[in-house]
C-alpha cells in the first residue's frame, strides 16, 4: 500500500498488481487513453467556448454602440443621451458640481434641403457634427437630438462657461464651407444655453435651453442666447 501510495503521489492515476493479466492491463490502458481522449476533447470545447464568448461580448458592445450612435453623424442618438442626461442629474443631487446643456439648430435647413438636395443636407449635417467633435471635451456629450437639431451636454461646467464654448462652436461653425456642384454652402447655427436648475430638472432645462433657442432665432439667428436665473425672484429668463 505504501507503494500505492507514492505512484499516486508521483501523478499516476492508476494501478494493477503483479502477476497481472495481459488482457486486464490492456483493458485499463485503453480506459485510460478514453479518458486522455475525453479530457482534451473537453479543454478543446472549453477553449472554443471562451473564444465564442469573447467573440459575443465583442459584438454586444458593437451593437450596443449602434444602438446608441446616431448612424449618420456618428454622434451620440436621444436614447443615448437621455440615459447621460439622468445620469448627470444623479451625480449633482449627490454633489456633483454644475453641469449645463446647450441646444442647438442648422439654421435655414429646410432651405438647404431644398435648393441642394438631400444628399447635401446630409454632408452639412457630418461636417457640423466634425467641427462639434473638435471644439468640444472629451467628457461632454454631444447628440443629434432630432434632424438638424443637437443637444450638449457639458459636465461641471456653469452657464457662463458653457455660453463661452457655444460662442466658440458657433464661430467655428460659420467659419467651415461645405462644397457641393451647385455652390458651396455656408452654414451658421443659434445656440440655446441653460445651466441645470435642480428646481427644474433635466428636463425643464432642456425646455428652457429650447425656449433660448427660439429667442435666438427671433433675435435674427446665429447667435448663442443664454438662460439666466432670477434669484430674486427664483424665475429663469432669457439673455437678451
Amino acid at each position: 500500500m505504501d507503494d500505492v501510495i507514492k505512484g499516486f503521489e508521483a501523478g499516476g492515476v492508476d494501478y494493477i498488481t503483479r502477476p497481472f493479466n495481459a488482457l486486464e492491463l490492456l483493458a485499463r490502458v485503453d480506459t485510460h487513453i478514453s479518458l486522455m481522449a475525453a479530457h482534451n476533447d473537453l479543454k478543446t470545447y472549453n477553449e472554443s467556448l471562451e473564444i465564442l464568448s469573447q467573440q459575443l461580448l465583442e459584438k454586444t458592445k458593437i451593437l450596443d454602440t449602434m444602438v446608441r450612435t446616431d448612424f449618420l453623424t456618428g454622434l451620440a442618438n436621444r436614447m443615448h443621451m437621455l440615459d447621460q442626461l439622468k445620469r448627470e442629474e444623479s451625480r449633482f443631487r449627490r454633489g456633483t458640481p454644475l453641469c449645463s446643456v446647450i441646444i442647438s439648430d442648422i439654421d435655414y435647413f429646410k432651405s438647404i434641403n431644398d435648393t441642394f438636395g438631400h444628399e447635401a443636407g446630409d454632408n452639412v449635417l457630418r461636417a457640423v457634427a466634425d467641427v462639434f467633435r473638435n471644439n468640444t471635451r472629451k467628457q461632454d456629450v454631444i447628440a443629434r437630438w432630432g434632424g438638424e437639431e443637437f443637444l450638449f451636454l457639458l459636465p461641471e461646467t456653469p452657464g457662463n462657461s458653457a455660453y463661452k464654448a457655444a460662442e466658440k462652436i458657433r464661430i467655428a461653425v460659420s467659419q467651415i464651407i461645405i462644397p457641393d456642384i451647385k455652390g458651396d454652402i455656408h452654414v451658421t447655427m443659434t445656440f440655446g444655453v441653460c445651466e441645470f436648475d435642480l428646481d427644474l430638472s433635466i428636463d425643464g432645462t432642456i425646455r428652457m435651453a429650447d425656449s433660448a433657442l427660439y429667442a435666438g432665432k427671433l433675435r435674427g439667428r446665429n447667435c448663442v442666447e443664454m438662460v439666466i436665473k432670477d434669484t430674486t425672484s427664483n424665475q429663469s429668463t432669457e439673455d437678451p
